[in-house]
């Protein structure tokens, strides 16, 4: 199904499918896109059942004296500015997101058009804005129907958790085929207990099964260390090994659980294999919070032992983030690029503004 809409100076409605077909439209065809490293379309449109459609101009677009309401189309005021606002509410369809044709009506040629929209849940008693999306500088060409991608994602704070690194003790090479360490990097604050649980955290070499212990969370929840007892093969010139994260390990605020390829159906656990080459001990390794004045973090510099805790360098994550997420050079942590949602706005209130060339949210502007 694909939405027609035709803005009028005071109102606009809804017509029908077929009245899209006319390529000559003085229009806009949205197509709402999500980034596939963040989650698919079809999974997006599982968790909202409606779109909100917010059409705006920064020279303004109606006179305050002109609100009108017609079905599911209102002109209001939704923002801080004296001018009024087209808003569209837009039913999301079964199994897919929507297709927006916007017709220029009455709509100014020479004024750019702001396209603001939100992906709401509307059941369960309350209305949250899930995903959000944003395109600007939009303007209108007679006689041509133009095709707008959308950026279009569910925000960072709802998105499920991730393994973002393996860390693990040494450098290039690791001394007597042993680790000492091994540290798991999350995009989001996690849960400890569900760390903890039977087969949440699982790893194994090539010489079995491979316990840990002591494990401790940074204080921000997103760095995991773990001390593995018996994680070495000392007969092989290589040390070869698995980790394997499950879905049910959480984030303690919403207990969203892992899912490690959000593009993907359903959630996915974080499988690995790792393979580092040995060398011959030379010294014991001093590990981080055993309280030695040496001690040391896994992922060789990544991390730094501060009061017994490991933690990020600044910049230490260039580089390593995957497809989606950006390096916070001053936290040394990867988190999700706020570009991908088209200007809107997805940043935390102490880092408001979104760079527009690292995708990281600052505090003030570039």
């Amino acid at each position: 199904m694909k939405w027609v809409l035709r803005a009028t100076l005071l109102a606009a409605v809804f017509l029908p499918a077929s009245c899209a077909e006319d390529e000559t439209d003085t229009a806009f065809d949205l197509e709402l896109t999500p980034d596939t490293n963040l989650g698919s379309a079809q999974r997006l449109a599982a968790q909202i059942d409606t779109v909100l459609l917010v059409v705006d101009s920064p020279q303004g677009l109606y006179p305050a004296s002109e609100p009108r309401v017609v079905g599911n189309v209102q002109i209001k005021n939704v923002d801080s500015d004296p001018w009024l606002e087209l808003v569209v509410t837009i039913p999301v369809p079964s199994g897919r997101l929507p297709w927006i044709r916007l017709r220029r009506g009455a709509l100014p040629d020479e004024k750019p058009l702001d396209l603001r929209l939100s992906g709401l849940r509307t059941t369960g008693g309350s209305i949250g804005a899930v995903a959000l999306g944003r395109v600007q500088h939009l303007q209108f060409t007679e006689g041509v129907t133009r095709r707008v991608v959308v950026p279009f994602n569910v925000r960072p704070e709802r998105l499920a958790p991730r393994v973002l690194q393996v860390l693990r003790t040494g450098g290039a090479r690791v001394d007597g085929c042993r680790v000492e360490q091994l540290a798991i990097v999350f995009s989001k604050p996690m849960d400890a207990a569900s760390l903890q649980e039977a087969g949440a955290i699982v790893v194994t070499s090539d010489a079995g099964a491979v316990t840990t212990h002591a494990l401790r969370l940074d204080p921000d929840g997103l760095i995991a260390v773990f001390e593995p007892d018996n994680l070495e093969h000392p007969d092989t010139t290589d040390l070869s090994y698995h980790v394997f994260v499950a879905t049910s390990v959480h984030e303690p605020e919403d207990g969203l659980g892992l899912d490690q390829f959000p593009g993907q159906a359903d959630a996915q656990q974080f499988d690995a294999d790792f393979v580092v080459p040995c060398d011959t001990p030379i010294f014991p390794v001093n590990i981080c919070g055993s309280g030695a004045l040496d001690a040391t973090c896994p992922g060789d510099g990544r991390l730094d032992c501060v009061a017994d805790v490991c933690l990020p360098r600044p910049a230490s994550c260039e580089d390593d983030c995957p497809g989606g997420w950006t390096c916070a050079l001053a936290s040394g942590i990867c988190e999700v690029d706020c570009t991908l949602y088209g200007g809107a706005d997805v940043c935390p209130s102490n880092r408001p503004y979104c760079d527009d060339d690292s995708g990281v949210c600052v505090r003030t502007p570039g």
